[in-house]
Parts: C-alpha cells; sequence; structure tokens
C-alpha cells in the first residue's frame, strides 16, 4: 500500500510472505515467514531521498525438519540518495543490517548525444552469514544499458571478494507499451 502526504513525500507498507523449500538426502524440508516493510520517497528540486525499514514486527522462518528449527528474519534498515546533474547520476545508500553499517556508491552516464547508451558502475558492502558470525565482504560491479525505442536490455557484471559469489552476470529486459 502507497499514499502521498505532501505532494512530494510518499510513504508505503507493504507485507511479505517467505516460503524456503530445501532438498537433503530426498527429504524436503520446508520452511515459511512474515514480514512487513516500510518506506518512504521524498522528492525535492535537487536530491531524492529514500528510507526502508525492512522486517519492522519480529519475524522467523519456521521450518518441519526435525528439529522444527527457527530463523529469525533480520531486521534492516536502509537510507538512500540520488543526485542527477545533467547526464550523470549519484548514488548513495547506507543499510544497517546484523549490527553493521553497510556503504554502497553508484554512478550512471546517459550521455545526451548518445541516449541510446547508458554507462553504470558501483561499489557495495554486503554482510555474509559465517560459522562463527557474521562478516562484511565487498561488492563491485560495471554495467551497460540499452535505450532502442519501447525496448531496454541492461546488463551488469558483478566482482565479489567472496569466493562462493565470485562473477556473476545479469541481464534484464523491459519492454514499455
Amino acid at each position: 500500500y502507497q499514499f502521498s502526504v505532501i505532494s512530494d513525500l510518499y510513504f508505503g507498507l507493504s507485507y511479505n510472505k517467505y516460503l524456503h523449500r530445501l532438498h537433503d538426502q530426498n527429504v524436503p524440508i520446508e520452511g515459511s515467514g512474515d514480514g512487513f516493510d516500510l518506506g518512504m520517497i521524498w522528492d525535492t528540486e535537487f536530491v531524492d531521498f529514500s528510507f526502508v525499514a525492512r522486517n519492522i514486527l519480529p519475524a522467523s522462518v519456521k521450518y518441519n525438519d526435525t528439529d522444527n528449527s527457527e530463523e529469525p528474519l533480520s531486521r534492516e534498515l536502509s537510507g538512500a540518495a540520488m543526485y542527477q546533474y545533467e547526464d550523470l547520476s549519484l548514488y548513495g545508500q547506507v543499510r544497517y543490517k546484523w549490527r553493521k553499517f553497510l556503504p554502497a556508491v553508484a554512478v550512471s552516464y546517459r550521455p545526451f548525444f548518445m541516449p541510446i547508451i547508458q554507462v553504470n558502475g558501483g561499489y557495495k558492502q554486503r554482510i555474509e552469514a559465517t560459522s562463527t558470525g557474521h562478516k562484511k565482504s565487498n561488492g563491485y560491479t560495471m554495467g551497460l544499458g540499452l535505450y532502442l525505442y519501447d525496448l531496454q536490455v541492461h546488463y551488469a557484471f558483478e566482482k565479489c571478494d567472496h569466493p562462493e559469489y565470485d562473477n556473476k552476470s545479469y541481464i534484464s529486459l523491459s519492454l514499455n507499451f
């Protein structure tokens, strides 16, 4: 649900239903849970701001395994800003998750003389679960977008310093009609 308080200030609330299915030696394990998120967007003349609080109520995923285990859903706070100057957009974000601050920055350039191309780059810190707790890792992304009338094609390559998440490629297609 989303509503506007004044012309440039918007609030939203969402309900999330989680369903996890795992297969361990031909024994399926299922878990389910619920969560609520709260968000805000504020459009100003020069900078756009956003804020999101995820899993604002205590929530967990309950599994039907032999231990009837339960995994808490982490609360997360995120604040972001976007500044646009002509062809260049700058983005900044700070997330707070598992008692750690996780910064992210990005830049996007779409030249006025060739508006069918967009070049993107970014850096972010993320939190990884380990056997001894949680640790930070870094991620770097480069991407390219093509705007072909009503068709958009975006490609991104992500390099991460975590060995299990090394070298990912993403592609997305959008059709406006």
